[in-house]
């Protein structure tokens, strides 16, 4: 996975949350990371495996990821475009905190 595909799953979580009233917890930020991490490589990358190579992965039936990744691509209204600026401030973000959990260890 491409380091610019993380940094835009991180964008769709924050528009999902702005625009329905779910609120990440322990109970779903699994849930939510891949399914934002799915739909941010499709597209994203050229290449992805099926939904049932992530669905392993993530430890969730098909089923359940292709519901979630429906819920999810409404939830963010289909805006999956992320432009350079807003793509830059969570790449910093993200960077920073990389950063940060360097100097734990």
């Amino acid at each position: 996975m491409e380091e610019s595909t993380l940094t835009i799953s991180l964008v769709y979580i924050d528009r999902l949350c702005e625009n329905t009233k779910i609120q990440m917890s322990m109970n779903n930020i699994h849930r939510l990371l891949i399914t934002s991490v799915l739909l941010a490589i499709k597209f994203n990358e050229d290449d992805y495996y099926s939904n049932t190579h992530y669905s392993k992965i993530g430890g969730i039936t098909m089923q359940e990821l292709n519901t979630l990744e429906e819920e999810f691509i409404e939830g963010i209204k289909w805006n999956v475009w992320v432009d350079q600026e807003l793509y830059e401030k969570y790449y910093n973000y993200f960077k920073h905190y990389q950063s940060l959990v360097k100097e734990i260890k």
